[in-house]
């Protein structure tokens, strides 16, 4: 950002902001991020924690280079619409529309309902998996058989998969962020692919195109120096010898969603963690599982919905002992909810924001925009599949699928004027190699973010509806 003076403005851009100060009856400021130009409504209110005036700032829109004024279009259901029509209109276009009477046959309201019902339905599914087909139904508004034939759908027209959200704190791992920028050539694909496939710690892997080349989630102890030891083993892997590189192993203070667990960590990880002393009383600590707990995580974890009465026969317990233990693992927050994750989604590419801090107190300033930001939702799923932060604070990001008919600038247009004190930059992932994220419909009512926005005064408690 910089501070403008009025030769530092391109004239045309200069007229177009002064013909809105003429418009309006309220103080406005231009602001300039990069080569683009930002236009706000500047207010102030009396804070009475701090006994002094802050001063907000609020979005209006943005003047390109021609002096065209676009008009900020806030998010929601027909917004890509309405930014349609911002830009045309602010390119002096016209916009014409069929009669009332042609719009009701192409668009009839039957679809539009039909379409929060999916979101409703998708809702249920992503807070609870196991949820009686009967509960979803009622609450939607459906009969048993109309849920059914919606949720069969959903699995055809989706890739629908239903997983296991696991809290891995609760075996003293925590989640590590992994960054390789190649010094000259890059390794094959299938070479990086077969390396990280085969260590199971890593959950999830991608090749990207920006500032870096690879990005790892990795799984491992509490201490970041043995986590960043474990690290180096793959960084000096034979596979990987005559290409050097940087790697950068963070700590990821993860805050909104998971990542899923491959079975491979369950097999060869959290094995390690089952209590295998006969004759010796059942293990005190959460960092030490029974066997049937162990079985019952890798049962659910490839499908959440699996019958309790069938694991138990498949391993010889006693009738009721997949129930139970189900119950007692989400006790004790090591099961955090059976969940979905949607494989075939409408997007061009997964990108990866990083959002840098520069001025921790101007970032303070706005951090109500970052929480809202964070739980804004898509269509059919959430706004961003994982979000949290760098190190101790020292960024945040974002992995943020970017739909078909939308992109990354776009994306960071609507970020850049937002968040004050820091520096946005992104990755574009160009090859999952390892693993998946989770895409899903969370409700974001029960996220940390709106409970935040709640404590600050920025949003109004809700009765949150109940999925058990």
């Amino acid at each position: 950002m910089y501070i403008l003076s009025v030769n530092d403005i391109p004239p045309r851009v200069l007229d177009a902001f002064s013909a809105i100060r003429q418009r309006v009856d309220f103080a406005v400021v231009l602001r300039r991020f990069g080569k683009r130009y930002y236009v706000y409504k500047a207010t102030s209110r009396w804070d009475k924690k701090r006994k002094r005036v802050i001063g907000e700032q609020e979005y209006l829109g943005k003047i390109t280079d021609r002096g065209r004024f676009i008009e900020k279009v806030a998010s929601g259901p027909g917004s890509d619409l309405r930014k349609a029509e911002a830009i045309i209109k602010a390119y002096g276009g016209r916009i014409s529309y069929p009669k009332l009477e042609e719009r009701a046959v192409a668009e009839p309201q039957v679809e539009r309902e039909l379409l929060e019902v999916d979101k409703q339905v998708l809702t249920m599914l992503s807070m609870n998996a196991r949820m009686p087909i009967s509960l979803i139904a009622k609450r939607a508004g459906l009969s048993r058989s109309e849920a059914n034939t919606k949720i069969k759908n959903f699995e055809k027209r989706y890739g629908m998969r239903y997983i296991l959200e696991t809290d891995v704190k609760r075996f003293g791992l925590l989640p590590y962020l992994i960054f390789v920028k190649f010094d000259k050539e890059q390794p094959p694909v299938d070479v990086i692919k077969k390396l990280l496939q085969d260590e199971p710690k890593v959950q999830f892997a991608a090749m990207t195109k920006g500032d870096y080349d690879l990005v790892i989630y990795w799984l491992d102890s509490g201490d970041p120096i043995s986590a960043s030891g474990d690290a180096w083993k793959i960084e000096a892997s034979p596979l990987l010898k005559g290409y050097g590189a940087r790697w950068d192993v963070l700590y990821f203070g993860q805050a909104y969603s998971f990542v899923p667990l491959r079975n491979e960590f369950i097999d060869m990880v959290l094995k390690k963690h089952v209590w295998h002393k006969k004759g010796e009383p059942s293990p005190a600590s959460n960092e030490e599982l029974k066997a049937r707990e162990f079985a019952l995580l890798r049962e659910l974890n490839e499908d959440c919905t699996k019958d309790f009465t069938e694991i138990d026969a498949r391993h010889n317990l006693g009738r009721g002992a997949s129930r139970y233990t189900y119950l007692d693992l989400k006790r004790r927050g090591i099961i955090v909810r059976p969940t979905i994750t949607l494989a075939k989604l409408s997007m061009r590419y997964l990108s990866i924001i990083l959002a840098e801090t520069l001025n921790a107190f101007e970032e303070e300033e706005t951090i109500s925009t970052l929480l809202s930001y964070i739980i804004d939702y898509n269509q059919i799923m959430n706004k961003h599949a994982l979000t949290g932060n760098i190190g101790i604070s020292t960024a945040t990001i974002f992995f943020t699928p970017i739909a078909r008919d939308s992109s990354i600038e776009g994306e960071l247009d609507t970020l850049r004027p937002s968040f004050h004190g820091v520096r946005v930059r992104s990755l574009i992932v160009s090859d999952v190699i390892v693993g998946q994220l989770c895409y899903r419909r969370f409700d974001n009512d029960y996220s940390r973010q709106y409970a935040r926005l709640v404590s600050i005064g920025k949003a109004e408690p809700k009765k949150l509806v109940a999925y058990e």
